[in-house]
C-alpha cells in the first residue's frame, strides 16, 4: 500500500521507490528533477514520474521516484521527509515507500 512507512526488518534494505506528497499541482516535473539534482541526488535515481490530469494539464500533487539503491532512497527520506523545499512548495513534504519497487515494476 502507498504510504507504508513501516520500518520492519522485512522492508529494510529493499525500498527503492518513494512517493513524494504535497507537491503543488502546477509544478512541472522538470522542477522536481532539478531540485533532486541540486540536493545531491543526481545520478542516484533512474525514474521520476508525476501523474497529471489530462483535462487540466495539472499534476495530482504527488510524484514517484525510483532510486538506484535502497541506501539512496533512505538518504532521500532522511533529507526530504517533513521538510519544506522553497523551490517546490512551502508545505511540508512527505516522502514514503511506494507499494511497488523498481523502475520496471512501475
Amino acid at each position: 500500500e502507498y504510504g507504508d512507512s513501516s520500518n520492519s526488518e522485512s522492508n529494510q534494505g529493499r525500498i527503492t521507490t518513494l512517493m513524494i506528497r504535497s507537491l503543488p499541482s502546477d509544478l512541472p516535473q522538470t522542477a522536481v528533477a532539478e531540485e533532486l539534482d541540486a540536493c545531491g541526488f543526481k545520478g542516484l535515481y533512474d525514474c521520476l514520474y508525476m501523474p497529471f490530469t489530462y483535462a487540466t494539464g495539472h499534476g495530482k500533487g504527488y510524484a514517484f521516484v525510483n532510486f538506484v539503491t535502497p541506501e539512496a532512497a533512505s538518504d532521500f527520506i532522511n533529507a526530504w521527509d517533513s521538510t519544506r523545499r522553497p523551490l517546490l512548495n512551502m508545505e511540508l513534504l512527505s516522502a514514503m515507500a511506494a507499494s511497488l519497487h523498481g523502475r520496471d515494476a512501475n
